[in-house]
């Protein structure tokens, strides 16, 4: 069973910025890669991973605010 960690407002801004600009030096390197003619230097089962890791940190924010209204 995973292990659940609190995390302040700070740390969750802190995560989605080092998420979102790790998406875009991704896709970044995809486009320069592909515009070289190189093979994807990441595979899709990585940039998946990414954006899970990204979704699940919106919904506890959002769950996180919504208890606090309550």
């Amino acid at each position: 069973m995973p292990k659940k960690v609190l995390l302040t407002d700070e740390e969750v801004k802190a995560l989605k910025d080092v998420i979102s600009s790790k998406v875009e030096e991704i896709e970044k390197t995809i486009i320069e890669d592909e515009r070289e003619g190189a093979d994807l230097a990441i595979c899709n089962e990585e940039i998946d991973c990414l954006e899970d890791i990204y979704k699940k940190l919106i919904r506890k924010v959002v769950r996180r605010k919504c208890l606090r209204l309550w």
